[in-house]
């Protein structure tokens, strides 16, 4: 793979793994896509486009969603990078290589997301 690809995947891997971890703050504060929407001044199909990793989101806008699910942006970075640890294990458990080979990585990074806010190994 070169360099210019892997930094393509790594940058959809890091969008869908944030998207991953903004999904399960929300459910955690028990938000719907509109309300957290509106508390950002944004579109209900903005987030679940960033939710699904489709969509980037900006600096700015990711420390609204940060002050909207009252977490530190610090600590959702941490989680994402632990989330993508976390999928990269999983998958290079099942088959090296796996997770950067796949052409939809989202249900083993969501997978490794959800076990990551349970505690995970930590």
């Amino acid at each position: 793979m070169t360099a210019a690809l892997c930094a393509d995947v790594d940058e959809r891997l890091r969008a869908i793994a944030f998207g991953a971890v903004i999904e399960a703050l929300r459910e955690k504060r028990r938000l719907s896509q509109v309300q957290l929407a509106m508390q950002i001044e944004t579109s209900q199909a903005h987030i679940s486009r960033l939710e699904r990793g489709e969509r980037e989101c900006t600096l700015a806008q990711a420390r609204r969603l940060a002050d909207a699910l009252r977490v530190p942006l610090d600590q959702i970075d941490q989680r994402v990078s632990e989330a993508l640890r976390l999928s990269v294990l999983a998958a290079d458990a099942i088959k090296p290589g796996a997770l950067y080979g796949s052409t939809d990585p989202s249900g083993v990074i969501r997978f490794a997301v959800a076990y990551a806010m349970r505690g995970g190994c930590g």
